[in-house]
Formats: C-alpha cells, sequence, structure tokens
C-alpha cells in the first residue's frame, strides 16, 4: 500500500537570516516542497539614551518583535551611542524579547558576533528597519550530507508574496535540502513537504538538520 507523509518544515514569521533544512531521502521516489512566503513588516522602534548598556553592548526595546539578521539604520534626536554611526546598515543579533545587540554584517549577526558599544549616546534613537530587499529560496543535493550542489531549476528568486512549488520524482541522490537566503527585510516563510512512497515502504524522509 502506498503511503504519503505531510509535514511542516519550516513555519518562521519575520524571518530575516539563512534557514535551511536537510532532508535524507529513503525509499520515497516522489516528493513536493510547497513554499509559501509573505513579505513580514518590523516595525520602528525607539528607544532611550538610558536602554543602551555599553558594558554588555546590549540595547533594551521592549517588545521589539526583531529577528537575527534583521537589517536597518539607527537615527536619533541627540547623539548616536558610540560604536553605531549614522546611515550604516546593521543587523539585529536577538538576545530576547526585549533585547538585542547589532552586528556589521548578516554573516556576524549569524554567528552572534556584536560591535562594541561604548557610550549610551543622548536623545531618543530609533531603529528602522529596512524595506524588503528580495531573497531566494531553493533546492540543493548531496549524496554524503556535506557537500551540496545547488538544483539549476529549482531556485526562485523572492520580491513579493507568493508560494513556490517544486517537484521531485525518483531522486538519484540521498540528501535534499531548502535554503532560504535573505537580502534585506523579513518574511513569513512556510514551508511543506508531501512525500509519496509509491512501493509501499516504510516513510522515507528523515531530516538530518
Amino acid at each position: 500500500m502506498a503511503r504519503t507523509r505531510i509535514e511542516t518544515i519550516i513555519n518562521e514569521t519575520g524571518l530575516a537570516s539563512t534557514k535551511s533544512v536537510a532532508l535524507k531521502i529513503e525509499l520515497l521516489p516522489k516528493l513536493s516542497l510547497h513554499a509559501i512566503y509573505a513579505i513580514a513588516a518590523p516595525l520602528t522602534q525607539p528607544f532611550a539614551d538610558t536602554d543602551v548598556n555599553p558594558v554588555l553592548d546590549r540595547i533594551t526595546i521592549a517588545n521589539h518583535g526583531y529577528k537575527k539578521g534583521l537589517k536597518g539604520q539607527f537615527t536619533t534626536t541627540g547623539s548616536l551611542p558610540g560604536g553605531i554611526s549614522a546611515a550604516t546598515d546593521y543587523f539585529i543579533i536577538r538576545l530576547d524579547d526585549n533585547t538585542i545587540k547589532v552586528a556589521d554584517s548578516l554573516a556576524n549577526a549569524e554567528a552572534g558576533t556584536a560591535i562594541l558599544i561604548n557610550t549610551t549616546g543622548s536623545g531618543t534613537h530609533t531603529f528602522t528597519p529596512a524595506a524588503f530587499g528580495g531573497g531566494m529560496i531553493g533546492l540543493s543535493t548531496s549524496n554524503n550530507g556535506i557537500n551540496y550542489v545547488n538544483l539549476p531549476s529549482c531556485q526562485v528568486s523572492i520580491d513579493s508574496a507568493g508560494n513556490s512549488m517544486f517537484n521531485i520524482v525518483e531522486p538519484a541522490y540521498q540528501f535534499l535540502k531548502f535554503t532560504f537566503t535573505p537580502s534585506s527585510g523579513a518574511v513569513d516563510l512556510s514551508v511543506i513537504l508531501n512525500g509519496y512512497d509509491s512501493l509501499g515502504g516504510k516513510e522515507g524522509v528523515g531530516h538530518v538538520q
């Protein structure tokens, strides 16, 4: 008897950093991945100079709603905290619902490497998230689960809300990876797996990471 497996492998709101999910494929000659995406709109958030902690290099913003990797810039009514410059892109490192650090690149934000903040500055400061600037979703494959190669026909550029379907029939590889790579801004992303075993074997998809 044939079996199907339906599973949501990604369900993220405000996603602004690279997201990958790898799957090991066994005894599953047919599968599809359905990616559904909407443009998120993180809010501009003001904070006081007293919310800046130059000892711990962190900023307190109550209920900021920001996720790791969100790009934006700082402005102020006075002087910016030492270590932060005007008209310069920074990337969020989310510590918790109310506290952030900032990095000078997406790679550093994803690694948790923050800039040093040496003064609180003065006045009311504001972090303004960058507008959505696009991103990429796509599939890559591997036979060892380490070295992945992009599937050229399964790479989609995102510039607005929508959805994409990736169908795989009789894959000639052992591992499949779905990846979202941002440019700027944030998305709400859901990815649903539907696997079909026409031979009636055991369910054949397992998460690798």
